[in-house]
């Protein structure tokens, strides 16, 4: 019998909307499309025929519009394929670890700020 797994994330999740971009080392992976982002860690995908093994150690560098994060030390979770007809796509979870404070405030910053956006009506 197919039972769901629970929702393990013990951090609210936080959709990114504008230009973001994350690079991963050591495996020098490149993703444009940082899906979301909380305390605990970030969601992205990206296009490449590598992928990352899960537990696999990395150091993450994020932009997101103007803010950057570098050197956060993650672990990733889940790597995933997309199934496309039209392309080779990943989806990748990674799980922040060992974090300094800075970091930590950094990443709290951008979280707050995407709060606040996300609490604004659109305009259109």
């Amino acid at each position: 019998m197919f039972r769901p797994s629970r929702d393990r994330r013990r951090f609210p999740r936080y959709r990114i909307k504008q230009e973001s971009a994350v690079l991963v080392y050591p495996s020098r992976i490149l993703s444009d499309n940082l899906i979301d982002v909380s305390m605990g860690g970030i969601a992205f995908s990206y296009n490449d025929s590598q992928h990352l093994n899960p537990y696999q150690f990395v150091l993450l560098n994020m932009v997101e519009n103007v803010r950057c994060l570098e050197d956060m030390p993650a672990m990733v979770a889940s790597d995933i394929d997309i199934k496309d007809d039209h392309r080779f796509e990943r989806r990748c979870g990674v799980k922040f670890t060992d974090l300094s404070e800075e970091q930590r405030e950094r990443l709290a910053t951008l979280i707050e700020e995407l709060e606040s956006k996300k609490k604004k009506p659109e305009l259109t």
